[in-house]
């Protein structure tokens, strides 16, 4: 039986935006991009809110359930997030591949934007280079287009949109994703793992430049590991941590706790289904 979820309208807005924002490597597919191991067909993820009973944190809500469903090649092919408010809440996304197992298109919908479409583009070398999306309820447009180094590492991403509300702007509606918005660049350690992320606003000066740095807690996996947010100017806002407390066999976890300031907020379960 499937469990069902009391979906957030921002979880699920932000859901939207981050499901499909991918940090491009040719050389990954999506289990290893997702660090899943063995042949998996199918993740469901639980995701419960946290409660302090008699001086103990425990699993308090369920706020969210998402499957993932992949293929033998290990290609992501559908993403489905019910509701139990009513199926017109539920949001899915199918994905489409190339020959060569690279995505080109995805195609979903959410409640609170409709449907879109994100169409992916690559160079001759196999790299992404850029990312288009449209949302057919809002027109809303957005394009990503993605820099590499001379190694074939995705280094920046220019982020347009052509309508955009900001904190001390808003863009306007334009007929096309024209309008910059947001620049990230990204850092590497010796082990291309990603340490760093900076977040540069054109629109707004106020809140430029946001940084997210990245440790693992653990040399020998990329399961354990801390993250660090800083304000524009270098002041350290938050820390989240981010715990595996069970693994399964093929040493994927099932179930892990995030903590803020050392304070559990969410546990996360989920089941793993394999090819056999």
């Amino acid at each position: 039986m499937r469990m069902k979820s009391k979906l957030k309208p921002l979880f699920l807005i932000l859901l939207s935006f981050l499901l499909f924002s991918f940090v491009g490597n040719k050389h990954k597919n999506d289990l290893e991009l997702k660090h899943l191991k063995g042949k998996v067909k199918l993740v469901t993820e639980y995701t419960y809110s946290v409660a302090k009973f008699k001086n103990k944190y425990q699993k308090y809500n369920l706020d969210c359930t998402m499957e993932f469903y992949y293929d033998t090649n290990g290609n992501l092919v559908y993403f489905f997030m019910p509701s139990d408010y009513n199926p017109s809440y539920n949001a899915e996304a199918t994905y489409k591949h190339d020959s060569s197992d690279r995505l080109i298109e995805a195609d979903g919908y959410t409640p609170y934007g409709g449907n879109y479409v994100i169409k992916y583009l690559y160079d001759s070398t196999g790299n992404e280079t850029m990312e288009n999306y449209v949302n057919s309820r809002i027109t809303s447009k957005k394009k990503t287009t993605l820099i590499y180094d001379n190694n074939g590492k995705e280094i920046e991403e220019w982020i347009y949109h052509n309508d955009f509300i900001g904190k001390n702007k808003t863009i306007v509606y334009t007929s096309e994703a024209d309008n910059l918005v947001e620049k990230i660049k990204y850092k590497f350690n010796e082990n291309n793992d990603i340490i760093e992320e900076n977040h540069f606003h054109p629109y707004d000066s106020s809140t430029n430049i946001v940084t997210y740095k990245f440790e693992k807690a653990k040399a020998d996996t990329s399961q354990y590991y801390y993250v660090y947010y800083y304000n524009s100017i270098g002041e350290l806002k938050f820390k989240k941590d981010y715990f595996p407390v069970l693994l399964d066999e093929y040493k994927n976890w099932v179930k892990r706790v995030q903590y803020s300031k050392d304070i559990p907020y969410l546990i996360i379960e989920r089941t793993i289904e394999y090819y056999q």
